[in-house]
């Protein structure tokens, strides 16, 4: 099975940060306003009326409705040039996971690590201290909104938002090892993952429980006398369907066989996503938010979770299985397994290899053709009041985001 891996989500993230629209004013001000929607973040939050996106190191706000993107700060007369501006202060760690707005405040995580001397001076411990921030959109005063112990929060590209509660996957400081030499080694993606949330009305943060739990999910780490390097270690979050946070993990039951594949590939670790070279498996994790247990399900790992739907590719039909709350199924051919499949408007569009829309009510299959998208970095972002929200990139790398028509974007 292709699946986006850590390799590729961190070079669309980078790409992210290069990247913007060429609109901006450094006077312009976030207006306050509740944002819908439970936002999703792949790098960016995504919200029914907007997103956000980082450029210069500060978060910027694209609003749909006026297509103007603008820093996330409303703080009294800033200029948003110094880090105390509220766009840098959210951004200030540059941290893989995305800040969030609640109400009438932005979310974000920090964390420190440190090495603590025994009282005896003989032996050290590794301690890991997290915080979730919060900054005031009024105001501009940020505050420690809850503590986060022992665990690192801000690696972790995929999170949700659930109701009040901020789920996201954390990693432990049991990963840390201390070398022959006495230095010490923190990988972060090394060890224990756990799903953990934040209780956004509240500031009570719960660990709901490991997550690479298989007894195979360590062959990923190989050591070496002086290092240790991960290959596709981060566990995902996949989104919440039917009331269930879905999230998955790949591993191998050999560690012989990655490194077989490493040496076959001659460096080349983009290619360990495909099976034709390492043979993954990918452990499905389901957490019942309205039970607060954990599940199995015998579905395969979603290729998409969005608006009731839950889209997954079949390997043995070849083809995109759209699942609708109401229990019903859509087989959806002429497609391959690409990256970045997505379900807008009830329609599924893919821009990277299949250059196809596929629209799940009258079951037609229409080719995309414009070669405005043909190196696949188009995405379909929102559907408002009968236009779609597209994001493609220009000539010089950076991220246009426009309205346009259905017709428009097909032809």
């Amino acid at each position: 099975m292709y699946k986006k891996t850590l390799l590729f989500m961190i070079a669309a993230f980078q790409a992210i940060l290069l990247a913007g629209c060429t609109e901006q004013s450094s006077e312009a001000q976030f207006s306050i306003h509740p944002l819908t929607g439970e936002p999703y973040t792949y790098g960016r939050s995504l919200y029914a009326e907007g997103l956000l996106t980082e450029r210069g190191g500060k978060a910027y706000f694209l609003d749909y409705a006026t297509m103007e993107s603008v820093p996330l700060c409303n703080k009294p007369n800033c200029t948003h040039s110094g880090m105390d501006c509220t766009a840098s202060l959210c951004m200030n760690d540059a941290t893989a996971t995305q800040p969030i707005v609640y109400q009438d405040y932005v979310y974000y995580f920090t964390s420190i690590d440190q090495i603590v001397d025994a009282e005896d001076g003989k032996s050290q411990t590794y301690e890991i201290k997290s915080n979730c921030m919060r900054v005031s959109l009024k105001t501009g005063e940020a505050e420690t909104f809850a503590e986060i112990p022992d665990y690192d929060p801000t690696r972790s590209i995929y999170s949700v938002f659930a109701e009040n509660q901020y789920y996201f996957i954390a990693y432990s400081e049991d990963s840390a090892y201390q070398n022959n030499d006495g230095t010490w080694h923190y990988g972060g993606m090394d060890g224990s993952q756990y799903l953990c949330c934040i209780n956004l009305d509240t500031g009570t943060f719960e660990n709901l429980g490991l997550v690479n739990d298989s007894p195979y999910a360590e062959n990923n780490t190989i050591l070496s006398e002086t290092d240790s390097y991960t290959i596709y270690p981060q566990v995902l979050i996949s989104g919440v369907y039917n009331g269930k946070l879905y999230m998955y993990y790949q591993y191998v039951t050999d560690q012989q066989t990655l490194l077989d594949a490493m040496e076959e590939v001659d460096g080349n670790l983009l290619l360990l996503e495909d099976d034709t070279y390492v043979p993954w498996i990918y452990e499905n994790k389901v957490y019942n938010l309205e039970t607060g247990t954990w599940e199995t399900s015998d579905l395969p790992v979603a290729s998409f979770i969005g608006n009731d739907w839950y889209l997954y590719w079949d390997e043995t039909q070849q083809a995109y299985v759209a699942l609708r709350s109401d229990g019903t199924e859509t087989i959806i051919e002429g497609f391959t397994e690409t990256d970045s499949p997505r379900i807008v408007n009830g329609k599924l569009w893919d821009f990277l290899d299949s250059m196809k829309c596929f629209d799940l009510e009258t079951q037609t299959l229409t080719q995309i053709s414009d070669s405005l998208y043909q190196d696949g970095t188009a995405e379909v972002l929102a559907y408002i009041n009968g236009m779609y929200v597209v994001e493609y990139y220009d000539d010089s790398g950076s991220a246009v985001y426009e309205k346009m028509t259905e017709s428009k974007l097909l032809s």
